[in-house]
């Protein structure tokens, strides 16, 4: 589980910094990364996001599935279990868009124009939920946990655990949703904006539970 989160943290620390780059183009670290882009080949554009984004969600809905599961068997991932554990969890029913919103296909990640100031508040505090998760087990800092650590670390708290977890995706499911609202001066938005923003979005198709995909199906 912890494992899981070290990764998706890593994934969303290198996203935050390039949506930063992009927001303030003239600092420091821009500079750096359009110097390694230039090396790689590669810019940062809405299907880049969309990339690591789903990545990071791989990780995270691995942390949470098999959190619970006997530690040979997530060793050995059969491959059943892989595609179960990868997808969105069925515990946070809450953030399934309603019916009416999986009717039709997800649109595809186009190199459209993004106003990224809400998803890198977002990608702020899903890295600081992470954080706070890792402390919760008694950990500074986020870091790589070795097999003998492993078994001296468990969630004190489940219900803590579960909530940050729960705000961990809300802050993963805003960071998309709000990749192109534009909000001038304070940012403001209204309670159902913010609901809709915080439903799974229905670009990661690949991740949607079954039941989900069932809801489409019968639409």
């Amino acid at each position: 589980m912890l494992r899981n989160l070290c990764e998706a943290h890593s994934e969303l620390k290198k996203l935050r910094d390039r949506v930063f780059a992009q927001l303030y183009p003239d600092s420091a670290l821009a500079r750096k990364l359009k110097r390694f882009e230039r090396v790689m080949g590669g810019s940062f554009d809405e299907r880049s996001f969309f990339i690591s984004l789903e990545h990071a969600y791989h990780h995270v809905n691995w942390a949470w599935n098999c959190r619970n599961k006997d530690e040979q068997r997530a060793i050995k991932c059969a491959w059943r279990d892989y595609l179960a554990w990868e997808k969105f969890p069925k515990e946070f029913k809450e953030f399934w868009p309603p019916p009416s919103r999986c009717q039709s296909k997800p649109r595809e990640p186009y190199n459209g124009k993004m106003s990224l100031t809400l998803s890198r508040i977002a990608l702020d505090d899903a890295l600081f939920t992470i954080e706070e998760i890792f402390r919760l087990v008694g950990r500074r800092h986020v870091s790589f946990v070795s097999d003998y650590e492993l078994k001296n670390l468990r969630p004190k708290v489940k219900e803590k655990f579960a909530n940050q977890m729960c705000h961990l995706y809300v802050c993963l499911n805003r960071a998309w949703n709000q990749r192109k609202v534009n909000r001038v001066g304070g940012i403001v938005t209204s309670a159902a904006a913010l609901r809709r923003h915080s439903y799974f979005p229905r670009a990661f198709v690949d991740l949607w539970p079954k039941r989900m995909r069932g809801v489409k199906s019968e639409s």
